[in-house]
C-alpha cells in the first residue's frame, strides 16, 4: 500500500527553478509509485499535517512564515534546495540578505521539529548535516532528457543563463567576455538570458556597461521571455556555457547546458563542482584564458562535453528512477 501524497510549495511563478523541479519530481513520483500527487494550499497544509496514512512534501529553500506554529511536521518530507548566504547580497539587495539570514535560522531551528529530510544535492546534504541534522536523504535535481539538434552558431558564442545580481558576478562576467575576444583576436557574442530587480544599482551598472561597451569585438545578446523550447535550443546553439557564481547549490543552468549539448566552465561555487566533479572548474582569473582557448580548439571543446556530458546523464529522466524510488520507497509505502 501507499500513503496519500500532497505537496505544498510556492505555485505563482512558474519560471522558478522550484517549481520547475517540484512539478518534474511529482511526475516521476506519480509515475514510479502509481500515485496521485495533489497540490495543497496554506489551509491544506494545516489540514494533512501530522495526518496518519499521508505525507506532505515540502520544498524548502526560503524562510516559510507559514511554518510557524506547529509544534511537529512528523509527517513532512523537507525538500531541500539551497538558501545563499546573505554575505552575498549586503551590498546590492539588503532586503534580500535579511531574507537568508531568518531562513538559515528557520532552517537550523526545524531539526528540532521534524523527521525526514530530502538533499537536491550532495552539497546541500552536507550543509543539513553541518547544522546537525541526521539521515538526511540525498535525491538529485532533475534534468529533462534533450531532444535538440542542429548547428551552432556560425560565430563563437558564450552563454549564461540566470539572475543579474551581485553574487552570480555577472558584471565581472562580461568583463571576462570581453578579455576573451581580446584574447582570441576576433568577436565573440555573449548570450545572456535573465533578469534581476528592477530599479536595483547592480542591475543597472549591468546595463551601463554594456552600453559603454558596443561597437567592440564582444556582442551582448542580453534578451528574456523565452520558451522552453527557445531556451534549450540556445542552450544547444552555443559553444560554450560560462558562470562566476559564488555559491551555488546544483548549478542547475550548466547542467542544462551539457544536457543540451554545449559544456561549461565555471569558478568554485559550492555544489556545481560536486556534480561535475570538477570537470570544467576554473579560476576567476582564469576564466577568460580558458574561455578563449576551448573557442579556439573544437578538439578540447568537444572532450570536456564528453567528460561532463557522461555526468550530467545520470540525473536526466527518466535514468534517475531507481534513485527516486530507493529514496521515497521509505517515505510513501506503507
Amino acid at each position: 500500500m501507499t500513503k496519500k501524497v500532497f505537496a505544498y510549495f510556492y505555485t505563482n511563478n512558474k519560471y522558478s527553478s522550484i517549481y520547475q523541479q517540484t512539478m518534474l519530481l511529482l511526475e516521476r513520483l506519480e509515475k514510479i509509485f502509481s500515485v496521485k500527487v495533489t497540490i495543497i494550499d496554506r489551509e491544506g497544509l494545516k489540514q494533512h499535517i501530522n495526518k496518519n496514512g499521508e505525507i506532505v512534501l515540502l520544498p524548502y529553500e526560503r524562510f516559510k512564515p507559514e511554518l510557524l506554529g506547529f509544534g511537529s511536521f512528523n509527517n513532512v518530507v523537507f525538500i531541500y534546495h539551497n538558501i545563499t548566504p546573505a554575505c552575498f547580497f549586503w551590498k546590492t539587495e539588503p532586503v534580500v540578505a535579511l531574507k537568508s539570514v531568518v531562513g538559515h535560522l528557520q532552517l537550523r531551528l526545524l531539526k528540532y521539529f521534524s523527521k525526514h529530510w530530502v538533499a537536491v544535492s550532495e552539497y546541500n546534504k552536507r550543509e543539513l548535516e553541518n547544522y546537525g541534522y541526521k539521515d538526511v536523504h540525498l535525491c538529485s535535481n532533475l534534468i529533462k532528457n534533450s531532444t535538440t539538434d542542429g548547428d551552432k552558431t556560425a560565430d563563437p558564442s558564450l552563454l549564461y543563463v540566470g539572475r543579474i545580481v551581485q553574487n552570480k558576478k555577472c558584471i565581472e562576467l562580461l568583463e571576462a567576455a570581453l578579455k576573451t575576444t581580446e584574447l582570441m583576436g576576433r568577436s565573440v557574442t555573449l548570450y545572456v538570458v535573465g533578469t534581476g530587480k528592477k530599479g536595483t544599482a547592480y542591475l543597472k551598472q549591468f546595463q551601463e556597461w554594456i552600453d559603454s561597451h558596443k561597437g567592440g569585438l564582444l556582442n551582448v545578446c542580453w534578451i528574456n521571455g523565452l520558451s522552453e523550447e527557445e531556451l534549450a535550443s540556445l542552450y544547444h546553439r552555443c559553444w560554450l556555457y560560462v558562470s562566476l557564481s559564488q555559491h551555488e547549490g546544483f548549478g542547475l543552468p550548466v547542467c542544462e547546458s551539457v544536457n543540451n549539448g554545449t559544456p561549461a566552465i565555471y569558478t568554485r561555487c559550492g555544489g556545481q563542482e560536486l556534480v561535475l566533479d570538477n570537470q570544467g572548474l576554473t579560476d576567476e582569473a582564469d576564466l577568460a584564458a580558458k574561455a578563449a582557448q576551448l573557442l579556439s580548439d573544437s578538439a578540447q571543446l568537444n572532450a570536456l562535453y564528453e567528460q561532463q556530458r557522461a555526468l550530467v546523464e545520470t540525473f536526466t529522466i527518466p535514468n534517475y528512477d531507481s534513485e527516486i524510488e530507493k529514496v521515497f520507497t521509505r517515505f510513501i509505502s506503507i
